[in-house]
């Protein structure tokens, strides 16, 4: 809706879409900070009347989709202490992070369960606004189960808890109310696990991008998981939302976390790229554990879900990415206690240029289905790494111009670009836009080559390292691409210091064989630190 369009004779807005409808009871949820509209029980002439007047931006089906479903603290380096490289140890920043409110929206928990007891933490913070029973804690509460194991990611971050999904899915009308209401309590990082595995949907028609886009902008970070079902569509909500930052744990399309799943191997359940919204963005983000993960379990339900399994337990190993979005919702949240001055966008960078690719035996990344070593379409920037993540040295940031510029490259209307853009007060033209949309400032590159023999790319870096830093690119690529980066070596000399460097592929193959894709990297490094950047090379 056009927030703006109210009528003088409307008291507030939810009167003004209630005389919209037929019906006194229509009305089922009504949208102020994930997105401006309502939701409500229309038949098919309604809604095509609604989609005549004016004042309606957009009107489109609310959706169901499904919920994505040992001791990885350990696994992925967490459990002891460790310097930042800023003078901070990491135990500090830990024990600082009941400062920070997780929103998870998924089936709700069992509240019941010891992984929710917050018996000795602080007062919630005073910038809570939500109901105060349902910001509680990993802290104190999820005790090991073993003693000297520790319990979770961000152990002491809040956790408020939105249930949006039920026995048949989540309803996009739920997710958006859920979405809506942890933006108005206050959240600082969204946990979302769930995801349409059907279909590609356009952004504009996403919720879940439509609500993360809109969180971004407030500075909250989404995670997102992937989708078990193979394919990218799941990482494309979080792009959109500038959150994990959906950050990949999926990102919707232009800012949201993303998340895979697994260990030392891309995990089946993962949904893959390349990105069929928009294939010059690279999808997924990155992966994170997945499988076999030990996790609270309500009482009222039996391990295996059969009505003839008589049993119970309070914990139950689970996977699928909805295992891992948590994982990357709660790293997050320690970069967030780290680091509250850096946007979401910075956020997910800073996990996605330090992931990594190699397991344990620094071998590459299997894909579990086939054996075969996995590509940047299976697990984006890679696995990720949250000791190195708390200390990137460099980051991809993205501004709220950039994104105007990417939503008007693709070609949507001006209304449909304020849904997006509501919020920013900005005066929004289409006079600029990108002639590639891989243009825009991500962490990674997607080169579609179709019937050009050249592209050419452009990025900026923003230091958050130490002054007086240098990197030099070292660059990655198939025999059949060409790519040339200037300048090839940078100075940062301040802290917030930003610099651009332009990227050209040339494509090298015979214009015969001109199909499939490869992969290659490109990595800014000095002894500190290493940036890395994966990129799809795509032959149609």
């Amino acid at each position: 809706m056009n927030h703006n369009s109210k009528p003088h004779t409307n008291a507030t807005h939810r009167d003004w879409y209630q005389s919209l409808t037929s019906t006194s009871d229509s009305i089922l949820y009504t949208y102020n900070a994930a997105f401006h509209g309502f939701a409500a029980y229309l038949d098919p002439e309604e809604a095509d009347f609604l989609g005549n007047i004016d004042a309606v931006l957009n009107v489109f089906e609310s959706r169901m989709n499904s919920l994505k479903t040992t001791r990885t603290p350990e696994f992925l380096g967490i459990d002891s202490n460790f310097g930042l490289g800023d003078g901070r140890q990491f135990q500090e920043i830990e024990q600082a992070a009941h400062n920070v409110i997780i929103g998870v929206i998924d089936s709700g928990v069992w509240p019941e369960s010891r992984s929710f007891d917050d018996t000795g933490l602080p007062e919630i913070p005073k910038r809570w606004k939500g109901n105060r029973r349902v910001a509680c804690s990993e802290c104190e509460c999820v005790r090991p189960l073993c003693e000297g194991h520790r319990p979770g990611m961000a152990v002491c971050a809040r956790v408020a808890i939105y249930k949006a999904c039920g026995s048949k899915g989540c309803c996009d009308a739920d997710t958006l109310a859920a979405m809506d209401r942890a933006i108005l309590d206050g959240v600082d990082v969204i946990s979302m696990s769930f995801g349409n595995d059907s279909v590609a949907i356009p952004y504009h028609e996403d919720t879940a991008a439509l609500g993360a886009f809109n969180a971004m902008k407030r500075g909250i970070v989404v995670s997102c998981a992937g989708g078990d079902l193979g394919s990218v569509e799941k990482g494309l909500i979080v792009s959109k939302a500038g959150g994990v930052g959906m950050i990949i744990v999926n990102e919707i399309a232009l800012e949201g976390i993303v998340c895979w799943t697994r260990f030392g191997a891309d995990s089946g359940s993962s949904c893959r790229g390349p990105n069929p919204v928009t294939p010059q963005i690279l999808k997924p983000d990155i992966i994170a554990p997945g499988v076999n993960i030990l996790a609270a379990w309500p009482d009222a339900v039996s391990p295996s879900n059969l009505e003839i399994d008589k049993r119970t337990t309070k914990f139950n190993l689970l996977s699928g990415t909805s295992m891992a979005c948590p994982h990357a919702s709660g790293i997050a949240a320690l970069i967030k206690e780290a680091h509250p001055s850096w946007s979401p966008r910075a956020i997910k960078s800073a996990m996605m240029t330090t992931a990594y690719n190699l397991d344990n035996t620094l071998s590459p990344i299997r894909d579990v289905a086939t054996g075969k070593p996995a590509s940047p379409w299976d697990y984006g920037s890679g696995h990720i790494d949250p000791t190195k993540a708390l200390s990137p040295g460099l980051v991809y940031d993205i501004s709220k111009e950039d994104y105007t510029k990417f939503l008007c490259s693709l070609h949507y209307p001006h209304d449909i670009i304020e849904v997006f853009m509501s919020h920013l007060k900005l005066n929004i033209s289409c006079s600029n836009k990108f002639s590639d949309l891989g243009d825009l400032n991500y962490p990674s590159f997607s080169v579609l080559f179709k019937n050009k023999t050249s592209i050419q790319h452009s990025r900026e870096l923003t230091n958050v390292g130490p002054v007086n830093s240098m990197y030099e690119v070292t660059v990655t690529a198939p025999s059949t691409v060409q790519v040339s980066v200037k300048p090839a070596k940078m100075v940062f000399k301040k802290v917030g210091e930003k610099q651009r460097y332009t990227v050209t592929f040339k494509n090298k193959k015979n214009k015969k064989a001109a199909v499939g894709a490869a992969f290659g990297w490109i990595v800014w490094s000095n002894a500190q630190y290493k940036v890395s950047s994966p990129v799809a090379f795509t032959w149609t």
